[in-house]
């Protein structure tokens, strides 16, 4: 059942998934196309920064333990424009104003991303589930 409600509520979106390990890039890639999106993965942060930067993205996914400079400058433009985004990492941040920025702690399956993504964008989405 959740599947068709993915397909329903992901089709057509566009999602950014800055992700630095390889075999999670692929699941979440994978999870997102599965669900109706059209994932772009990327491995740079600058080359999120500068696809960012026009907008048009429905979401974004960020591999928070990517320690390059220019992360915080990443998170500051996502939320200049507008574009819901969370932080995909072995540890929660907690520096600064992005400290309550949305975080799922690695490892988790693609779907629990992909869920998190969907809840951000259709509030209320899984309240039927268990």
């Amino acid at each position: 059942m959740a599947g068709g409600i993915l397909q329903r509520t992901l089709t057509g979106l566009l999602i950014l998934v800055l992700e630095h390990e390889a075999h999670v890039a692929a699941e979440l890639e994978h999870a997102f196309n599965s669900a109706g999106a059209h994932a772009w993965v990327i491995g740079s942060l600058q080359r999120a920064i500068d696809l960012v930067k026009p907008g048009g993205w429905s979401a974004v996914v960020v591999d928070g333990d990517a320690r390059e400079a220019g992360r915080m400058d990443l998170f500051g433009l996502l939320r200049e424009r507008n574009i819901p985004f969370v932080v995909h990492s072995y540890d929660p941040i907690t520096e600064g104003e992005f400290a309550q920025v949305p975080h799922v702690r690695k490892p988790v399956p693609p779907s629990k991303i992909v869920q998190v993504i969907e809840e951000m964008l259709h509030p209320g989405v899984h309240a039927h589930l268990p």
